[in-house]
């Protein structure tokens, strides 16, 4: 019977131990259910990251295009300056012919002045003789009017050969005047000319540099679009394993629940077990003492009394041998599920710590 008891107080102890390792193995599941929450959270963290980035990369797109769009205006607009350009130093070398063709009439023109010039020299020349032969032919005239009337008429005739002659030099210095104004004017043109097409290859050499660092710009977005997509890859790649490793261990949870749920079953039919010897204990302890008492009243009953002590006796063998035997099956099953649950513990954690890590190197290709 005290064996009995022991081996009572040793199911009620393992059960106890039991209920103490289903409290633990609830704490580690609530724990777990803590971190796959946690892990939820910084898959969505990685989700709003990469939603974060996909705008970063459409933006970036839409810039190129415009900076693309803005190259391309600068293009036209480069090969107009240079067309303008070329126009413009045609249109100066037309210029320089023209001006060289007024300077060329102009130094005819001149030319023409002063051979005018040297005529006009010799009609005043001529002039001067016509006096003087106007003033002999009055001192001879005064001799006769016939001779006064030639003089007269002498005197208008050089009057109107100097006359002819001051036209011809007023006219060829009017012309010389005229083709030196033509040809300040043209110089003048030329000169605003040879500034405008400086201005148009300054804005030239200007549309160049701005048309060369757009396109440093444009090919370092293009850089950073890369570098952005191999980002968002390896982020996509990283959230991937982490949703891979929340569902793993949410599996291994679901796994864990189904063997606690296990063992709780088993522990239940323990203790009905248990709840059996001990109502049988109390049974049999309750039929000793009436045995003793029958036995102390009348001891002609002692043989009735000692088989039933012996009946007793075996039944208490046969009950303290099933008991063994329970006891042998609930440590081999509280074994294999210590074993089950040590074993989801460290799939549990390597695959956190898994988790845990790409979490760490995503927040640190973030930061």
């Amino acid at each position: 019977m005290k064996e009995k008891d022991e081996k009572v107080g040793g199911l009620e102890k393992a059960l106890g131990d039991s209920e103490s390792e289903r409290e633990k193995a609830e704490s580690e599941i609530r724990r777990l259910q803590d971190e796959v929450k946690d892990l939820t959270e910084s898959a969505k963290e990685l989700l709003e990251e990469d939603r974060k980035l996909e705008e970063i990369l459409k933006a970036n797109r839409a810039r190129i295009d415009d900076q693309e769009l803005t190259l391309e205006r600068t293009t036209i607009d480069k090969e107009n300056a240079e067309k303008r350009a070329d126009d413009e130093h045609r249109l100066v070398l037309e210029a320089k012919a023209a001006l060289e063709a007024a300077y060329l009439h102009a130094k005819k023109e001149h030319e023409a002045a002063a051979g005018a010039f040297s005529r006009a020299e010799e009609a005043d020349r001529l002039l001067e003789e016509a006096r003087l032969k106007e003033l002999d032919m009055t001192s001879k005239a005064l001799e006769s009017d016939a001779g006064r009337v030639r003089a007269e008429e002498a005197r208008r005739v050089a009057e109107s050969i100097a006359k002819e002659k001051l036209s011809e030099l007023s006219q060829a210095l009017e012309t010389q005047a005229a083709a030196i104004l033509q040809a300040d004017e043209e110089r003048r043109s030329r000169d605003r000319t040879e500034r405008q097409l400086q201005e148009c290859k300054d804005e030239l050499a200007k549309t160049c540099l701005a048309n060369t660092e757009a396109r440093s710009e444009l090919e370092d977005t293009k850089r950073e679009m890369t570098r952005l997509g191999e980002v968002m890859v390896t982020m996509k790649k990283e959230a991937d394993e982490a949703h891979q490793a929340q569902s793993l261990a949410e599996r291994l949870i679901d796994e864990y629940k189904e063997a606690e749920e296990a063992v709780r079953h088993e522990l239940e039919e323990e203790r009905r077990r248990t709840r059996r010897i001990q109502e049988d204990k109390q049974v049999a302890e309750k039929d000793t003492e009436t045995a003793k008492a029958e036995r102390v009243i009348a001891e002609q009953q002692a043989a009735e009394a000692h088989r039933l002590r012996q009946e007793m006796e075996d039944l208490l063998a046969t009950t303290q041998l099933e008991a063994s035997q329970k006891k042998r099956q609930m440590e081999d099953s509280e074994r294999l599920a210590d074993a089950r649950v040590k074993e989801l513990e460290v799939k549990i954690k390597q695959e956190y710590a898994k988790a845990k890590k790409a979490a760490a190197e995503t927040s640190c290709i973030i930061m």
